[in-house]
Order: C-alpha cells, then structure tokens, then sequence
C-alpha cells in the first residue's frame, strides 16, 4: 500500500484527535500470523502481533501490565482454535493495551513491493528521540516520508521535523518545535513541486508571522509571483500593501491593503484608473483572502 497524501493526513488526523493515550486500529481480514509475548519488567509484558492485510504485512507491539497479560493468555487459551495474530490485536486494543516498544518500531509494514513504513510508539505515544518516529521508505530504502514526533507532539530543534518526497518530485518541508509550527531563521514550510513552483510560509509559535518581510510567498515556474504580510497570523501591514500580485516582467498587477486582519482597498496598477486614484472598498474582512491552511498544495 503506497502511502500517499490523503492516508497520510489521514493518519495524522487520528494522532491528533485521540483523546488520552489509546489509539484502535481497524480490523484487517484473518491470516497466518505470528504471536509472542516477552516480560521485560516487573510489572510489564510486550506482545507482539502480526498479520496481513491487503498484502501487507503488518506487526504491532504493545506493552501489557501481567494482568492483561494473565487475561489474554486465559482467552487464548478459551477459543477453538488458536487465535489469529488480528483477532490478538482486535482483543488488545479493545482492552485498552498501548503501542509499545523500546528497541524499534512498535508498528511496520512491509508491503509486497518491497517498500515499508514504521512508527516509533513508547506509552501509547508516537515518540522517539534519536530519529523519524514514523518513516516511509522505497523498496531500494530511500525515504519518502519521515516525520519526528517526541512526547506526542510534532518536534523537532535541528531542522525539518516533516520531511516528504513524492514520486513525481515534489517536496514538502515543515518545521514544528513543540507540536506548532515554529521556525527562527527562514520558513517554516516550503513546498517545492515537479514544475519549479515554490511556496514558502513563515511561523513563529503557530501563527503565520514574518517581521522582516512576507510571511507566505509564492514563486511560480511561469514568472508570476505573489506576497503575503502576515502578524500574529492576520494578514496585516503598515507601509504598504499585505499582498501583492507581479506577472512574468515582475510588474505589480494587483495590491490588496490590510490592518489587523481587515480589508483595506484593493489596487490594480496596471488597469486605467482615474485621477481620484485607485479602486477602493469599505472597510471589512475579505473571505477571498483568509489564511491559508498548512500543508502541500
């Protein structure tokens, strides 16, 4: 199963939105599997699940307290036939066990092309410290995903902690310091696609926000270009307009004014306009122009 945007986000979505700690996969249909289970404490026990689904070869470690573990070995123990590796992982989570794993991924999947992804899991969190806690890599084991994740949160302090590269050859680059968007020196996100189209978007803290500058550019590969002024992440700029539009000969063709996230008046240098000066509008917000949502185009 190739991992493309949609699965993704997808993904990510259900990270974000689990309330606690407990996280339930959706059932795959029954397969050989393969079922162990190793004490590595006292008080707690490691069982690891595999399966397939799809053609794919999926493996889930969790972590168990000897409780559960004494209650899934009685279960086992109960039924017909020894229990699949999805039937184990079906009574797992719904006993409320946590992804888990100290040596590696709690969580791969190897697909029959060769190409595989794995997600680094301690307590029921996405974590790692000393790499990608989720990575999604080729048959030849070059990567096209990874993603740094530390105590549940998207993070990363020595550069991009989302890092994605598409089979046509686009890019996407996104930097996150505690679970927002964060980047001092430079953007936040880039996007580069197949065409030589780059976007840049500037963040300080989670909000879209450039001091010295626009805060989202756009660099067409056809020549046009446009910029963004963001604060505080509401379009908003003193002296001088907060977007700009320029065609291929860089000419200006349109300029919108905005305060504090407010419509000003719109310009059109390019267009006649009369000695009264350029085409201006009441004051208010403009639907057309509101913030944009993170994440490649």
């Amino acid at each position: 199963m190739a991992w493309d945007k949609r699965r993704f986000f997808s993904f990510l979505f259900v990270i974000c939105a689990i309330s606690g700690s407990r996280i339930v996969f959706s059932k795959p249909p029954k397969a050989p599997s393969v079922v162990s289970a190793s004490s590595q404490k006292v008080q707690t026990a490691h069982i690891t699940a595999s399966y397939k689904e799809n053609g794919a070869e999926i493996t889930k470690t969790y972590a168990v307290s000897q409780e559960t573990l004494r209650a899934e070995q009685i279960w086992a123990a109960q039924q017909p036939t020894p229990p699949s590796g999805e039937q184990v992982a079906g009574w797992l989570d719904s006993h409320g066990a946590l992804l888990d794993r100290q040596d590696g991924p709690a969580f791969t999947e190897r697909n029959a092309d060769g190409s595989r992804y794995e997600a680094y899991w301690h307590n029921g969190k996405l974590d790692r410290q000393d790499g990608p806690a989720i990575t999604a890599r080729k048959a030849d084991g070059s990567p096209t995903l990874e993603v740094y994740w530390h105590n549940g949160r998207c993070d990363r302090r020595d550069g991009p902690a989302i890092v994605w590269n598409f089979a046509d050859g686009s890019t996407y680059e996104a930097y996150y310091r505690d679970g927002l968007l964060d980047r001092k020196d430079g953007p936040a996100i880039t996007t580069r696609k197949a065409d030589g189209t780059t976007t840049e978007d500037y963040y300080r803290k989670g909000e879209q926000d450039r001091e010295d500058g626009p805060a989202s550019i756009l660099l067409c590969a056809s020549g046009p270009t446009e910029e963004k002024y963001y604060h505080h992440g509401l379009l908003d700029r003193r002296d001088g307009p907060a977007i700009i539009w320029r065609n291929a000969r860089d000419e200006i063709t349109e300029e919108s004014f905005y305060r504090n996230g407010r419509f000003i008046k719109e310009v059109c240098p390019l267009q006649p306009r009369s000695d009264s000066a350029a085409k201006a509008q009441p004051v208010g917000p403009k639907a057309a122009d509101s913030h944009r949502t993170p994440g490649p185009a």
